[in-house]
Parts: structure tokens; C-alpha cells; sequence
């Protein structure tokens, strides 16, 4: 999601290819478990995993979560990973697929020692 569609150079290893339509300037195409071949957006995929984790959310508390919140941890060894264009494609790719899901989807931003959500810590 971050890097922009002309800079994409396909692995040889990797089980999909990239292609495009009028819609979307990046599609991964890929053999389905049919054996077909399908295309889906980068944000479409993301949303096939961000359901399955709200399925697990609802098994846990017993209501689908309505919102979501990203943090996006953009160092390592004290070195930003994204620049500020790769950001904002990661945040929109992130509020497609969870328009896709009809959730509401916010980002973090900062570094804290500790998270809390309902007045419990949670790390």
C-alpha cells in the first residue's frame, strides 16, 4: 500500500502479478482455490484480513466492532520507513478497506509506553 504504482517491481517468487484496470492502478492477480484466476485491490485484501479479525473481536466481546484504530510504527533503529507520501497511500488504502467493512477507521500517531481502552491498560 505504501509504495506508489509505477515504483511496484514484481518478485519472481511471488504467487500473484500485478496488473491494473481503469479503477484501480494496482491489482493482484492471482489463481483462486477453483483454480481460476481472480484480481483484487491491495485495500480488498486488506479487508478480507481486517474481517476475519473483527470476526475473532465479536467471538470475544459479542458485538462487531463499529471502529478501529491503526498505529503505524514508522521507525526502526531510529529511522522513519515511510515518508510522508507512503503514509497518507497507507492511510487511504487503510480507510478503503474499512469503508469496505462499513467501519469507522482512525490512526494514532506518537509513541506511547502504554495503551488504554475502557479504562483497562492493554499494554
Amino acid at each position: 500500500m505504501s509504495m506508489p504504482p509505477e515504483n511496484i517491481e514484481p518478485g519472481n517468487t511471488w504467487g500473484f502479478t500485478i496488473t491494473k484496470d481503469s479503477e484501480n492502478p494496482v491489482l493482484l492477480e492471482f489463481d483462486n482455490f477453483d483454480g481460476t484466476k481472480k484480481q483484487a485491490s491491495p485495500s480488498f485484501l486488506m479487508a478480507v484480513l481486517l474481517r476475519k479479525h473483527f470476526k475473532a473481536i465479536e467471538d470475544e466481546i459479542g458485538k462487531k466492532p463499529k471502529e478501529i484504530a491503526f498505529w503505524i510504527y514508522n521507525k526502526l533503529n531510529d529511522e522513519e520507513q515511510f515518508d510522508e507520501d507512503e503514509m497518507k497511500r497507507i492511510k487511504e488504502g487503510l480507510e478503503e478497506s474499512c469503508k469496505l467493512l462499513n467501519v469507522n477507521c482512525i490512526f494514532i500517531e506518537g509513541c506511547t509506553t502504554s495503551f488504554r481502552f475502557d479504562d483497562e491498560e492493554i499494554f
